[in-house]
């Protein structure tokens, strides 16, 4: 087996960060090189994203159900092989792997809602339920490591134009561009954005800016995080400090009368933030949940009924987002120039994770580079 574009012989080991029980430090260590299948496709990582969510499945919060794990679901790469029966992609194209498992045939599946699947996993990460449990013990591994063996569908033609440090953060762009979507933001609508000074609330600035909104209200604790946020397009973006103002009195001046069109819900903790969010929307207003906060929202049900708002949630960013997305990249409208802020090797993935969570020097978009 040659390696894609090198021609050299495929090395028997590599260098990977593997979790081995939840709460320990990741091992870097050295694991046999996956074989290649006949559907299966062996990606040489060049770069692959960290954030909260690695640090969540380290400590417990999200299920850890297969140990040893290499984690990582944010990886970018060039092919190094192909399986047999593999014809959309050769040795030598570059990627952006999109981590989602599904069976692929199922109603679901067919209907581009492969999140709604028995077998949903996320490679890097868990499986959800008993059935997605075979095809994660063969493809959960994720990209922290120096390869990674994929289901060749899950290869996505990336563009020489897009670096693969760029491409590693695409996930946060492809989920916030379908929750903005799944939320009908439409040219002319208010939006306000909670935990919008993070890699996913700034996403969700950009795509709210993308798609037509004429005033996006930027809410996030860290003022001097905000005011990068608010470079994202400063004729339309409204940065708002909730750490001087928790109750968010301050937010419904900065809207029209009738409140907000949407709200797009990134914040990874306080519901207290969100609830009182999810109050400043207009009649009819729609509110879509991104953030992952753990804990029950509590809203009063006759204004939830005469208010008619909406309320939904949005998961990854399925397979029909990702060619936007790149096409929102390549024609300018979304500029992720200077979203890469951090860059570790694999061997400091323990550092890169800590970095994330302490928000060291604006930890905007971290990436580990094999």
């Amino acid at each position: 087996m040659a390696l894609g574009g090198a021609g050299g012989t495929m090395p028997k080991t590599m260098l990977a960060a593997r979790l081995h029980e939840v709460g320990e430090a990741l091992r870097i260590e050295q694991v046999p090189v996956p074989e290649v299948g006949p559907d299966d496709v062996l990606v040489k990582i060049a770069a692959c994203g960290t954030q909260d969510g690695d640090h969540q499945l380290i400590h417990g919060m999200l299920p850890l159900n297969r140990r040893p794990l290499i984690i990582g679901h944010e990886p970018a790469g060039t092919i190094a092989a192909v399986g047999s029966n593999v014809r959309q992609v050769r040795e030598g194209d570059r990627v952006f792997v999109s981590p989602s498992l599904s069976c692929g045939q199922c109603a679901d599946c067919r209907n581009g809602n492969g999140n709604y699947c028995a077998q949903y996993a996320v490679m890097g990460m868990s499986y959800f339920a008993p059935p997605g449990r075979e095809r994660f013990e063969r493809y959960g591994d994720g990209g922290f490591a120096e390869y990674m063996l994929i289901p060749a569908g899950n290869a996505n033609p990336l563009p020489d134009t897009i670096s693969f440090e760029q491409a590693a953060k695409i996930a946060f762009l492809g989920v916030a561009l379908k929750a903005a979507e799944r939320a009908h933001v439409r040219a002319g609508a208010t939006v306000i954005v909670t935990g919008a000074s993070g890699a996913l609330g700034t996403c969700a600035v950009m795509c709210a800016h993308a798609l037509g909104a004429t005033t996006i209200v930027a809410i996030a604790r860290d003022a001097a995080r905000l005011e990068r946020v608010r470079q994202v397009h400063p004729a339309t973006v409204i940065s708002h400090a909730a750490g001087t103002d928790p109750e968010l009195e301050g937010v419904r001046a900065l809207l029209p009368q009738k409140g907000a069109d949407v709200l797009i819900d990134c914040l990874p903790t306080a519901l207290d933030v969100t609830q009182r969010a999810i109050g400043l929307l207009r009649r009819g207003g729609r509110a879509v949940l991104i953030g992952g906060v753990r804990g029950p929202i509590n809203i009063d049900y006759r204004h939830f009924m005469l208010s008619e708002i909406e309320v939904t949630g949005s998961v990854g960013m399925g397979p029909g987002t990702y060619p936007r997305v790149v096409d929102l990249m390549r024609s300018g409208v979304v500029d992720f120039t200077h979203f890469i802020t951090h860059r570790f090797p694999l061997a400091q993935a323990n550092e890169a994770i800590a970095a994330v969570m302490a928000k060291t020097g604006d930890p905007l978009g971290v990436v580990i580079t094999p």
